[in-house]
């Protein structure tokens, strides 16, 4: 009977270390791309949350007198949220999403303004 002849493959660490140096510096842009394919599919993403904070930056500025009060502001707020409505439905999220908050931005400042005269008012 003849013996039975399993060859295990037994790598020393140095040929290891080798192997792995020259995989590594062919292969070095690997981390780049996978870094900036993330990159990339983060900005893909629809703006929906900014959408929504418009909407409702707006709205709580309707709810407290801005159309009579700070008509300029809201108006602007909505103005840019017609623009990021836009932008959403071309496809160009980055711009949607800049002017979702630019919209909420101007309607804040509406807010802000509506309070401001209603407190002077008030004293």
């Amino acid at each position: 009977m003849g013996q039975n002849n399993t060859s295990t493959r037994t790598f020393e660490p140095e040929i290891i270390t080798v192997l792995m140096s020259d995989f590594l510096s062919k292969f070095k842009f690997l981390p780049i791309a996978f870094v900036a394919i993330l990159a990339a599919c983060a900005v893909t993403q629809p703006p929906v949350q900014e959408m929504s904070n418009a909407r409702q930056s707006i709205k709580a500025a309707e709810e407290v007198g801005a159309q009579e009060y700070a008509s300029k502001l809201l108006f602007a707020a909505k103005e840019q949220l017609q623009t990021a409505t836009n932008m959403l439905e071309a496809g160009e999220y980055e711009e949607a999403r800049q002017s979702a908050l630019d919209a909420k931005e101007f309607a804040i400042k509406a807010h802000q303004q509506v309070m401001s005269r209603i407190k002077k008012h008030n004293k």
